[in-house]
């Protein structure tokens, strides 16, 4: 006779919990990139996805944090997992073995994309094998794009034909300045979230820093673009290659005004200075509109101060 398990209220509420919070886990993952497939939330609810393995996990997160760690912290917890999911990882790891991929790459990976620990290794290296036929015309082999997987884990995940899309149809909206799919490759390999994002928000990312460069009497030729940090926003763009420089030279107290601290420093300043205004200049050109709009949206959003800046078009 068949003896089913019995539970208790108690059990129940604590697993249900970790199901829970391992469902906002692969939400929050997948919530950044805008072209990502969201998955039904049921992967948690798996034998994988117990409440101790969500446990594991979030022990495996915390080490995986802190940058500096011993794979073997991992590795012992790792193989306090149901057999199941450990025979997942290792599956994918003997799959791509030939290639480079190790526990100690892929495991990593894993913590931060926890989704991997429960989903086929079939299913994952065809996810990887099959993006790569796509673009072996241009180069791209299963080698190459490994680290960029493994530095980018969502993308064991994602679509093939998304992320296919993804890249074709950036490159189509620059083909007439010569962009090839071989010349963005590289691009995608340096910040390898550029295979999950819209095309149309890169193609933004992309035109503001031709602006840029306009701004500083260059010709904004696209490859100069490409070796820019592409994910950066457009207002960040424009913060820190137009407004940051002209700011510096106009206030002798935002002289040493940081990158990574421009929002906090302009808000205090204008919260100790109410009246003050910085003049902006631009070139006149077809982004110019886009430039202002951006950045007075910024100023009224994120600064609380609508005219903070001036903006003269040369």
């Amino acid at each position: 006779m068949k003896i089913l398990p019995i539970y208790n209220a108690h059990s129940l509420q604590n697993n249900n919990q970790a199901i829970k919070k391992g469902n906002e886990k692969l939400n929050s993952n997948f919530a950044q990139y805008s072209n990502f497939t969201k998955i039904p939330c049921n992967y948690f609810s798996n034998i994988n996805f117990t409440s101790s393995n969500v446990q594991i996990i979030d022990k495996m997160e915390k080490i995986v944090s802190s940058k500096k760690y011993s794979f073997d912290e991992l590795e012992k917890l790792f193989k306090e997992m149901t057999q199941k999911a450990q025979d997942n990882v290792t599956g994918v790891v003997e799959k791509f073995g030939d290639e480079g991929l190790t526990v100690e790459k892929y495991i990593p990976a894993c913590v931060i994309q926890p989704q991997l620990f429960c989903q086929s290794p079939d299913t994952i290296e065809s996810n990887v094998r099959d993006l790569v036929k796509k673009f072996e015309k241009e180069g791209l082999t299963v080698e190459s794009y490994l680290p960029a997987c493994v530095k980018q884990p969502p993308l064991f995940c994602q679509s093939p034909d998304t992320i296919e899309s993804n890249v074709r149809d950036l490159v189509k909206k620059f083909a007439k300045e010569g962009l090839t799919v071989k010349k963005y490759l590289p691009a995608c390999f340096k910040e390898p979230s550029l295979f999950a994002y819209s095309p149309d928000t890169i193609a933004e990312h992309i035109r503001a820093y031709q602006y840029v460069d306009k701004n500083r009497n260059g010709d904004g030729n696209i490859e100069k673009a490409l070796k820019k940090k592409l994910t950066l926003s457009t207002s960040a763009i424009y913060l820190r290659e137009i407004i940051r420089p002209q700011i510096k030279a106009q206030c002798l107290s935002l002289s040493n005004l940081n990158v990574d601290g421009i929002k906090p420093r302009l808000k205090k300043y204008f919260e100790e200075n109410p009246n003050a205004q910085f003049k902006i200049k631009v070139i006149k050109d077809k982004m110019t509109d886009s430039f202002i709009e951006t950045m007075q949206e910024y100023c009224e959003k994120d600064l609380g101060k609508p005219d903070a800046f001036i903006f003269e078009i040369k």
